[in-house]
């Protein structure tokens, strides 16, 4: 009975997912980066790999250095 205990707590704890619910805060001393297209926020949820086809259909996030 122990041994299935442990075996449930670990596979729980490995299984266990966490969500981001705050925003990314980046500081670096020597890079600025601005994003130009405001209009929509880059979100990467339910994201998935795209071809190279497929990527040059969707409307991309202009960033500038």
């Amino acid at each position: 009975m122990v041994i299935c205990i442990t075996i449930g707590v670990s596979y729980a704890y490995w299984r266990l997912t966490l969500s981001q619910t705050g925003t990314n805060k980046i500081m670096s001393g020597c890079l600025e980066l601005t994003l130009t297209n405001e209009e929509n926020a880059i979100n990467l949820e339910d994201a998935y790999p795209l071809t190279d086809e497929e990527g040059r259909q969707t409307t991309p996030y202009r960033l500038s250095l």
